[in-house]
């Protein structure tokens, strides 16, 4: 009798920035996060910094314009008429709220940040804890 282990399934699997976090996870001159509180706290959160790497940003903002098609509220902040920060608000995964954000700082870094949250109100929480 074999013991097998299915593969964990990736929260952000049915995005286009899935396939960022695949591609670019493990690249030189990453930084990257995953917390997964969602039974204790009720939130998951996973972010990808990366500098020097245009391909990274390309291919990022090519996945944020998919996954925006699918967004349910959208907020997008243009710097010297480009598009430097873009937030979505996304459908609901069970009973998680689901949000995108990311910035490219024009200056070759580029943020990516998937949370999931039981509280729609969670980027308030976590940014006034900063």
């Amino acid at each position: 009798m074999g013991l097998g282990f299915a593969k964990a399934q990736s929260k952000t699997e049915d995005l286009q920035i899935d396939k960022v976090f695949s591609n670019f996870w493990e690249a030189k001159n990453s930084v990257k996060v995953e917390l997964d509180f969602q039974d204790s706290e009720g939130y998951y959160y996973k972010s990808l910094v990366t500098e020097n790497n245009p391909e990274a940003i390309s291919f990022a903002k090519t996945c944020i314009k998919k996954d925006k098609k699918e967004a349910q509220k959208v907020k997008e902040v243009y710097a010297e008429g480009k598009l430097a920060t873009i937030y979505l608000t996304l459908s609901t995964k069970g009973e998680f709220y689901r949000f995108i954000l990311f910035n490219d700082n024009g200056k070759g870094k580029m943020t990516l940040v998937y949370i999931e949250s039981e509280n729609k109100d969670i980027l308030k929480i976590i940014l006034k804890k900063q």
